[in-house]
């Protein structure tokens, strides 16, 4: 699944890159993800970063599978909260 997931990022900016794949403008694509959620992603749960903060997921939510289906435990957590 993460790799899927790092394919469908990867998808994303290439897509920004429209027909300039300068190296320049594949970093600025690659920085400046906003509003992205995967398709694997739990509702709530997305994609951003920025060049000065390069993680692209900041928030984590537990969850149980309860024979059917994934079932959230609690509200999505901020990583920089959890410690």
């Amino acid at each position: 699944m993460y790799g899927y997931i790092v394919a469908q990022g990867l998808v994303h900016v290439l897509k920004g890159c429209g027909d300039n794949l300068t190296r320049e403008n594949l970093l600025r694509q690659a920085t400046t993800l906003k509003g992205i959620a995967p398709p694997m992603f739990i509702d709530g749960i997305g994609v951003y970063n920025s060049p000065t903060d390069y993680r692209a997921i900041h928030h984590l939510q537990l969850t149980r599978f309860d024979g059917t289906t994934l079932a959230p435990l609690g509200a999505p957590a901020l990583l920089d909260e959890i410690g």
